[in-house]
């Protein structure tokens, strides 16, 4: 039975990135790429982009995301909880 690891990277106490590794060589590596402190991408083998964060409301909450080719919305009581997560092309 053969294991997988993983090793994390990180620049300026943010991670960026994490790389899988079987006992046949690497498996592929996810790139985060931060701004202010915050997660707004991550891309696969640092070219496709699987998520990212395109638009956020006045207190840093996301409202808008991509992940592959979906769009997702987010909408937000007073209380600061999700109301809706629409996905659409």
């Amino acid at each position: 039975m053969g294991s997988t690891s993983k090793t994390s990277a990180y620049v300026a106490g943010n991670i960026s990135s994490v790389q899988y590794t079987s006992q046949n060589g690497s498996i592929g590596t996810e790139n985060f790429v931060c701004a202010n402190g915050h997660n707004t991408e991550i891309k696969l083998n640092n070219t496709a982009s699987i998520w990212k964060l395109t638009e956020e409301n006045a207190l840093g909450q996301p409202t808008k995301a991509t992940t592959g080719t979906m769009a997702r919305t987010y909408g937000y009581t007073a209380y600061e909880h999700v109301t809706t997560s629409y996905e659409g092309e």
